[in-house]
């Protein structure tokens, strides 16, 4: 493991665990760690709108969530075929990352809404709606 991804985690590790890092770390620790959120962030949106570019649609054809578990989410409730439809989910690392996440597609108005899943809904998902798959859920 590199010093830079050990770094990255240590400095995860703490934030993750509700610590005030700016009181255990150097300013210039926890500014690094919040570019290296902000890059975490932007890959997942970057490689969502690619797949989602890659199966078309418009931004109303997909629906994006949190969870904790994605794959209860997509395939039981929102009866996502997982081999013929298209989908994707990604660990954010955090819930307010995912939130911060799903907020930046739903201002675009992809379907989903705000204010679902708990704190543990650190994973980031979307599908393309078709007939046979459940929003309401």
């Amino acid at each position: 493991m590199s010093e830079m991804v050990k770094k990255t985690y240590f400095i995860h590790r703490y934030i993750d665990n509700g610590v005030q890092a700016s009181k255990i770390l150097p300013t210039w620790v926890t500014e690094d760690y919040q570019l290296t959120k902000d890059l975490h962030m932007q890959k997942i949106i970057d490689d969502t709108l690619a797949y989602m570019r890659q199966h078309g649609g418009r931004w109303a054809d997909w629906y994006i969530g949190i969870a904790e578990d994605p794959r209860v989410r997509l395939f039981s409730d929102h009866n996502v075929n997982e081999s013929s439809d298209p989908w994707i989910h990604s660990h954010a690392g955090t819930d307010a990352t995912a939130r911060s996440i799903e907020q930046y597609f739903l201002r675009y108005g992809c379907a989903g809404g705000p204010g679902g899943g708990s704190t543990r809904s650190c994973f980031v998902y979307a599908y393309k709606i078709a007939s046979h798959t459940n929003e309401n859920n």
